[in-house]
């Protein structure tokens, strides 16, 4: 007889396996501190206002730009 006589596992016994394993995943994360969210939140947060500020800056100097040079033309 050959070896592959070995049952298979079954689906549901798979789907166990699994979720088990995604348990066993979720023991693993190091959640961060509220401290910390709240810190890196207003430096992303702080972050964005700035870069929107110098878009915002750039976006009239170079319509300004433009528009010296089409009214020269």
């Amino acid at each position: 007889m050959s070896e592959n006589t070995a049952s298979k596992p079954s689906f549901a016994s798979k789907v166990k396996d699994f979720f088990k394993s995604i348990k066993g995943e979720f023991k693993k994360i190091v959640w961060p501190s509220k401290g910390s969210v709240i810190k890196n939140t207003s430096v992303v947060l702080i972050y964005c206002i700035l870069i929107g500020v110098i878009v915002y800056a750039l976006d009239m100097l170079f319509s300004w730009l433009f528009n010296l040079v089409v009214g020269l033309l």
